[in-house]
C-alpha cells in the first residue's frame, strides 16, 4: 500500500509542465538617473503579493483522495543558476495552467512564458549538498518582508547566484499550496493571550508561568502575600511583535516548503556556495520579537536530491507564508535589478494586431508564422495585396531570410500558385 501511494504521488509530478519566465528590462531615463524610490520598488514587488493571494486564496485540497493521489495544487517557484545564467522556473500542474498563465500575466503584463524542458545543474562528478530551511519559531510570528527593509531583497539572492562558476549549479526551491484556513487560529491565540497581559513565551503556551516568591516561602515579607498580582505590561517591542502576527493572519496563507541546493566540482566550493545561499535569508530574520529562518540538514543527502528532482512537497520542513512575506523571498526581477548574468527578454511581446487574417478564410495567402502572447497562441497570415506592394526581406547573414522564402515558396507550390526565384548573384 505505501509504495502504491509513492508510486501514484511521484505520478502526479509528472502532470505538470515546467515554464521558463522571463521580463524584458527596460526603464524610463527619467528613472535611470535618479535611481528608484523605496516606494517604486515596493509598487512592483506589490505585483508579486497580489499573485500569490490568488494563489493563496485557492481552497486547499484535504481528504483521502489527495493523500492518496498527491494534491493536484502545487506549485514549484525556483531561481536557477544554470551555465552561468540566472533563470526564474514555475512548475504547475496541467489542470491549474491555464489558470497561472491568465494570473502571472494580470500581475506583470509584459511577462513573456515558455514551456521548456525540466533543467538539470547536476554533473556527473559533482559534489552535492542540499539543505531545508524552516523558522526558529511558530509559523505564526512574522519576519521582516519587502515593505520593510530599505533595498530590494530579491538582489542578496540573485547576488549569491551571479558567482556560481559555468559548470556548477545551485537552485533555490519553492513548494506552494494554499494552506488550510485553520492556520490563523494559532497565531490569533497567540496575540490574543499578549494582549491579555501574558509574555511571548507564555501566550505561545497559553497559559502564564507561576511565580515563586522566595522571600515569601523562606518566611520573611508575610504582609505582601496578599498583594495582587500586577498585569504585565507589554513593551514596545513586544506590541510590534503582537502586530505582526495579526497582520501576518489577516493575508492569504500559503504551505511553504523551501529547499536550497547546491552542485560544484569540488566539497570545499559546495559547503561555501550552501553557506552563502543560507546567509542571503538573514536579512529577513526578526531575532528577539519575530522569526527567523534556520536551516535543517537532512542525515540522508539521497532523500533531498530525490525529492528536489521530484519537486516533492516535505511535510516535516513546511512553514506557513502569507502573501506579502512569500512575495519577499521570490518573485521576478525589478527594472532596478543590476545582478549581472539574470536571464531577461531581449524585448517587450505584444498581440497580433487585430486586423491580421489568422488563416485562409480569413484573406490569408500565406502563412507567416504564430503569435504567442499571455498563453494565447494566433496564427498570422499575409493578404496578397499586402505581400506584392509591401514585404521587404532583410537581415544579416543567418538570420533566416533564405528559410523564410522557401517556407513561402513551398506554401504557393502547395496551393497551386506561380512561383519564380530570381537570384541576383547568379
Amino acid at each position: 500500500f505505501v509504495l502504491h501511494r509513492l508510486s501514484r504521488v511521484r505520478q502526479a509530478t509528472f502532470r505538470r509542465v515546467t515554464i521558463l519566465v522571463t521580463l524584458p528590462k527596460f526603464r524610463r531615463e527619467e528613472e535611470s538617473e535618479r535611481g528608484p524610490s523605496k516606494e517604486q520598488v515596493q509598487e512592483v514587488i506589490a505585483a508579486a503579493e497580489t499573485f500569490f493571494s490568488t494563489l493563496g486564496g485557492l481552497r486547499a485540497q484535504h481528504g483521502f483522495k489527495p493523500w492518496l493521489f498527491g494534491r493536484k495544487d502545487e506549485f514549484v517557484f525556483e531561481i536557477v543558476s544554470e551555465k552561468k545564467l540566472i533563470k526564474f522556473y514555475v512548475t504547475v500542474p496541467v489542470e491549474l495552467r491555464h489558470f497561472f498563465e491568465q494570473e502571472i500575466s494580470a500581475a506583470y503584463p509584459d511577462v513573456y512564458m515558455e514551456e521548456v524542458e525540466d533543467y538539470n545543474i547536476f554533473q556527473p562528478s559533482g559534489i552535492i549538498v542540499g539543505s531545508h530551511l524552516v523558522f526558529k519559531r511558530l509559523s505564526a510570528f512574522a519576519f521582516k518582508t519587502y515593505r520593510e527593509l530599505e533595498k530590494d531583497p530579491l538582489n542578496a539572492i540573485t547576488n549569491v547566484l551571479a558567482k556560481v562558476p559555468e559548470n556548477d549549479g545551485a537552485a533555490f526551491q519553492f513548494l506552494v499550496r494554499s494552506a488550510p484556513a485553520s492556520w490563523r487560529k494559532k497565531g490569533v491565540k497567540i496575540a490574543s493571550n499578549m494582549q491579555q497581559g501574558m509574555k511571548m513565551d507564555e501566550a505561545m503556551h497559553g497559559r502564564k508561568a507561576k511565580r515563586i516568591d522566595w522571600m515569601t516561602l523562606a518566611g520573611f515579607g508575610g504582609e505582601k502575600q496578599n498583594e495582587p498580582e500586577k498585569d504585565y505590561r507589554l513593551s514596545p517591542q513586544e506590541e510590534q511583535t503582537v502586530k505582526g502576527i495579526e497582520q501576518k493572519a489577516s493575508k492569504a496563507g500559503m504551505e511553504v516548503c523551501i529547499r536550497l541546493v547546491a552542485s560544484c566540482e569540488s566539497a570545499q566550493a559546495a559547503q561555501t556556495l550552501m553557506q552563502n545561499m543560507l546567509n542571503a535569508f538573514s536579512q529577513y530574520n526578526i531575532y528577539q520579537y519575530g522569526n527567523s529562518f534556520v536551516k535543517v540538514v537532512p542525515r540522508r543527502k539521497r532523500k533531498i536530491i530525490r525529492d528536489f528532482i521530484y519537486r516533492a512537497f516535505n511535510v516535516r520542513n513546511t512553514i506557513v507564508l502569507n502573501a506579502e512575506e512569500m512575495a519577499s523571498i521570490w518573485h521576478l526581477p525589478t527594472p532596478w535589478t543590476d545582478t549581472p548574468n539574470i536571464k531577461w527578454l531581449g524585448a517587450r511581446k505584444l498581440p497580433a494586431a487585430a486586423n491580421v487574417p489568422t488563416s485562409a478564410e480569413d484573406g490569408g495567402q500565406v502563412k507567416l508564422g504564430y503569435n504567442l502572447y499571455r498563453g494565447v497562441k494566433t496564427d498570422v497570415w499575409m493578404k496578397g495585396p499586402d505581400r506584392q506592394r509591401h514585404m521587404y526581406l532583410i537581415g544579416k547573414s543567418g538570420s533566416g531570410k533564405t528559410e523564410t522564402l522557401a517556407h513561402m515558396i513551398v506554401q504557393d507550390i502547395g496551393l497551386g500558385h506561380g512561383v519564380a526565384v530570381i537570384d541576383p548573384h547568379g
